[in-house]
């Protein structure tokens, strides 16, 4: 079986992938995110985009066979991709815009399945609906000073705090979180890559 290489340093997605029971390393190759967040393509093929990047550095450093995962997530609401806050004011007015109403979470995984020279790319696209509350000024300004938005698209992360303002999710939570756990296991499991309690080698 070959290594599995996560091309984040989210650790969001570590997390996920760790609690499936996955064994995998982490090389996190660097690109400049935010020339690509200008609006000119559709979210989905900018998120798509952006995770196709990540792992294509990534797979440029490493030698050998093995396969790599990299990812992106995104928020969009009302046909404009918001990503990560500039400043707890910028989170501020990110967070009340979403206040009682609806946006989308997108999230792209690209696989590439490396054997030496040649490299096979799988990619994923998911999307979730997510409902947020009715949160009040000092709500907000609280959830801020705890620091977990700064880092997050969309300036709140599902799996925190911020899971206490959601009204309803409409597809993956994990999606959300920022990797569709379901869509990666059925193409993990198509290149032979299973967590630790799950195999397809057992017959009754």
């Amino acid at each position: 079986m070959k290594k599995l290489i996560l091309a984040s340093n989210s650790s969001r997605r570590q997390d996920i992938l760790r609690k499936a029971g996955y064994s995998f390393s982490v090389h996190i190759a660097e690109i400049d995110e935010n020339k690509y967040m200008k609006g000119e393509l559709s979210a989905e093929d900018t998120v798509a985009l952006l995770s196709r990047l990540k792992g294509e550095a990534a797979v440029k450093e490493i030698t050998g066979e093995y396969v790599l995962l990299s990812a992106d997530t995104i928020v969009v609401h009302e046909n404009r991709i918001i990503g990560k806050p500039e400043s707890p004011e910028d989170a501020f007015h990110i967070l009340k815009s979403l206040c009682s109403k609806c946006h989308k979470v997108y999230t792209a995984v690209t696989i590439f399945n490396v054997d030496h020279e040649n490299i096979d790319v799988i990619p994923i696209l998911d999307s979730s609906d997510v409902y947020m509350g009715d949160l009040s000024d000092g709500e907000i300004i609280s959830y801020i000073n705890t620091k977990e938005p700064m880092d997050k698209a969309g300036a709140y992360g599902i799996q925190g705090l911020a899971g206490l303002f959601v009204d309803k999710i409409e597809g993956d939570f994990y999606n959300v979180e920022g990797l569709p756990l379901r869509k990666v296991y059925k193409e993990l499991k198509k290149l032979g890559i299973y967590p630790h309690a799950i195999s397809d080698q057992y017959a009754y």
